[in-house]
């Protein structure tokens, strides 16, 4: 029994975020010229393009190197942003980027506990 593949091309579909991503090199925008690179900045621009000019609340979880912190604090320039890890050098990193609409906290995707306490803030 085979499982049912669903597809989409997105690269011929290019978005503000798409090329905002790629200028971040974050590896969320299929246009990333360094590195690996997934197509998923042509569907968050499909679902989050409304929100870019309001003040959005938003969050991230996974901040490694901090390419989308870069990306999401100039897409939502009006919004409060809040992105988690559990890796305090990841935090401490994209924290001194220096963006005055985003906070940092610590976050064990292993926790349920760690989860709800830090999105309830």
């Amino acid at each position: 029994m085979s499982i049912p593949v669903f597809s989409l091309e997105s690269t011929r579909a290019p978005t503000e975020l798409c090329f905002l991503g790629a200028k971040c090199q974050t590896d969320k925008s299929p246009f990333n010229p360094q590195g690996h690179r997934h197509p998923y900045t042509p569907f968050y621009s499909m679902f989050l393009a409304t929100y870019k000019n309001k003040p959005v609340r938003f969050a991230e979880i996974g901040v490694a190197a901090g390419a989308s912190v870069h990306m999401w604090c100039n897409y939502f320039k009006s919004g409060e942003l809040f992105f988690f890890d559990r890796d305090e050098n990841f935090l401490q990193n994209a924290a001194g980027f220096g963006y005055s609409n985003a906070k940092f906290g610590n976050m064990d995707v292993r926790s349920a506990e760690s989860i709800r306490s830090n999105l309830a803030a």
